[in-house]
């Protein structure tokens, strides 16, 4: 059997982390860079008809 392993980080830190092994703040910083460059690209005009044809296709079907 594994020994448990502990859910804080090694080092002078010592602060609490998730299971995917990183720190609240981290995780924020994380959301807010990918917000701030990936979620706020806006659709062409192009791209947001051919997922409104998508979309009535798939509710006619």
């Amino acid at each position: 059997m594994l020994p448990r392993l502990p859910m804080t980080r090694p080092g002078r830190s010592r602060r609490d982390v998730g299971s995917d092994g990183l720190t609240d703040d981290e995780r924020a910083a994380l959301v807010a860079e990918y917000h701030a460059t990936v979620a706020r690209k806006s659709l062409k005009a192009v791209e947001k008809d051919v997922i409104d044809r998508w979309l009535a296709s798939r509710a006619a079907g």
